[in-house]
């Protein structure tokens, strides 16, 4: 995500380019969120507690990916879908946002269900920051109306911020459950 950041933040601010819909930053995004989606099945699967069958974190994810689904299939998905403007890499770039930050918040929440700490708290909330500043910005994107500043940089800024104070305070049960 990193890589993506700085490539961005060059055309944005070194080279004063146009927000452009399929950059070479994509490729730091988009290699994020499988990376996020492991983290959070890691540990949103590693340890048991009451709830530690595998049935039922399935039945966990089932309900909660078909939830987010539906709100990310009518906010973001058809409206990408129905863009004509755009072009296939284009569509399919759009498209492996929302649908990766599904998987993401997803899992994200099924981890705070089954590992309950403010750290991860933090970090399914952030999770879920990240994933509406992607929404808004394909929303912009198809609008051909993004700017730098906008709501998007905002929920980015946030989610980045909530990881880092998930980090930096994790609980004191999984800091001696980790030693």
């Amino acid at each position: 995500w990193l890589a993506g950041q700085l490539l961005w933040t060059w055309r944005d601010t070194v080279e004063s380019l146009p927000a452009a819909t399929v950059t070479v930053a994509d490729i730091g995004f988009l290699a994020a969120l499988p990376l996020a989606f492991a983290g959070y099945f890691v540990l949103g699967f590693a340890r048991g507690g009451p709830r530690d069958g595998w049935a039922h974190r399935l039945t966990e994810i089932a309900v909660i990916a078909t939830s987010l689904l539906f709100v990310v299939w009518e906010t973001t998905i058809t409206r990408i879908t129905a863009d004509h403007a755009l072009d296939g890499l284009e569509r399919t770039v759009l498209l492996a946002y929302p649908i990766g930050d599904l998987a993401v918040v997803t899992m994200a929440l099924v981890a705070v269900l089954n590992r309950r700490s403010r750290a991860m708290e933090l970090a399914a909330v952030a999770a879920i920051a990240m994933a509406v500043g992607n929404s808004v910005y394909s929303y912009h994107q198809t609008e051909s109306s993004f700017r730098t500043g906008s709501l998007s940089d905002l929920l980015w800024l946030a989610g980045l911020t909530l990881f880092v104070l998930a980090g930096l305070r994790p609980d004191v049960g999984d800091a001696t459950a980790d030693h």
